[in-house]
C-alpha cells in the first residue's frame, strides 16, 4: 500500500513502509526463534530416546531420503530463512534513513541487495515448495504401486467423472446411430 502513496505524499509512503518492515521483521524473529526451538528439541528427545549414539530420527530420515539438490530440506529452509532475515533487518535499517530523509546513493544500494536477499529467499522456498509437491506425488504413485496394478486400473475405473464421460460417450454413439 505504501508504494502507491509515492506520487501523493513520499513521506507518508516511507512510514508506511517502515511500519511494515518491522512487521517483517517480527515475523522473522518468531521464525529464527522457532527454529532455535525446535533444534533444541530435537536435540533433547535424540538424547532422550538414546540417539546420541548416531542414529537419525524419522523426520532427518524422510529430509535426507528426499534432498533438494544432494542436500537436506531443513538446510534450504535454513538458508531461506536466513535470506529473509537478512533482507528484512537491511530493509529495517534502511527504512530510517528513508522516513528521516537522510537516504543517499549507497543506501539505494544497499536496498537492492535487500531486495536480493528477499528475491532469494521466496526463490528457495518456491523451489522447495516445488520439490515438496513432486515428492508427494512420487511417493503417492508408489503407494498405488505396492496395492496393484488391478486396483489402480479398478480405482480409475469407478471415478465418478469418467462414469459421467463414459455416459455421455455411449449417449452421442446412440444419437450418431440414429443419424
Amino acid at each position: 500500500g505504501s508504494s502507491m502513496l509515492v506520487e501523493w505524499d513520499s513521506h507518508l509512503s516511507s512510514i508506511l513502509n517502515s511500519v511494515s518492515v518491522h512487521l517483517f521483521a517480527l515475523e522473522a524473529i518468531f521464525i529464527a526463534l522457532m527454529n532455535a526451538e525446535q533444534e533444541n528439541n530435537d536435540s533433547n528427545n535424540n538424547d532422550e530416546a538414546g540417539e546420541s549414539d548416531g542414529s537419525i530420527s524419522t523426520k532427518s530420515q524422510n529430509q535426507q531420503r528426499n534432498p533438494c539438490w544432494g542436500i537436506s530440506v531443513n538446510f534450504w529452509y535454513r538458508v531461506g530463512d536466513l535470506c529473509f532475515l537478512i533482507g528484512t533487518m537491511m530493509d529495517v535499517s534502511l527504512s530510517y534513513f528513508y522516513v528521516y530523509e537522510t537516504a543517499i546513493l549507497p543506501h539505494s544500494y544497499a536496498a537492492v541487495v535487500a531486495a536480493g536477499f528477499w528475491w532469494l529467499c521466496a526463490m528457495i522456498y518456491f523451489s522447495l515448495t516445488i520439490q515438496s509437491y513432486c515428492s508427494s506425488r512420487n511417493s503417492n504413485d508408489e503407494d498405488r504401486n505396492v496395492e496393484g496394478e488391478t486396483n489402480h486400473a479398478q480405482s480409475k475405473k469407478d471415478h465418478p467423472s469418467l462414469e459421467y464421460i463414459r455416459t455421455w460417450n455411449e449417449e452421442d454413439e446412440k444419437n450418431s446411430i440414429l443419424l
